[in-house]
């Protein structure tokens, strides 16, 4: 379980995340955004935050929604990326230096010949 005794938000998030908070808040929209807290633990967390604001009997401001913790997607989206970019740098590589980046051999793709 984590626990966020003393919640601080990412400093590289904050700005972008005050400015769409405001930007809901004036068009009373739902807010939907993606940020990263600091946990006790030490560690950063990612965090899906989707929320609107409601009016209640007392003319009181309540913020109801649903907060989720999305870390490995957001792990999983970066492998994504940088395999990606592994793919596009060895595809650009003449055929006869394409070896398979995780064994290091020449890749099948080298013995074809077009």
């Amino acid at each position: 379980m984590l626990s966020f005794g003393r919640v601080s938000s990412d400093p590289d998030d904050r700005a972008r995340v005050l400015k769409q908070l405001g930007t809901c808040l004036q068009a009373q929209t739902v807010f939907r955004c993606d940020y990263r807290l600091l946990g006790n633990d030490g560690a950063t967390h990612w965090f899906y935050d989707e929320a609107k604001l409601f009016r209640e009997v007392r003319a009181e401001l309540v913020w109801r929604g649903c907060m989720l913790e999305i870390s490995a997607r957001k792990r999983a989206e970066e492998d994504c990326r940088r395999l990606c970019a592994e793919l596009q740098r060895q595809q650009q590589r003449p055929r006869e230096e394409r070896h398979d980046a995780l064994t290091g051999v020449l890749s099948r793709a080298s013995f074809w010949k077009t």
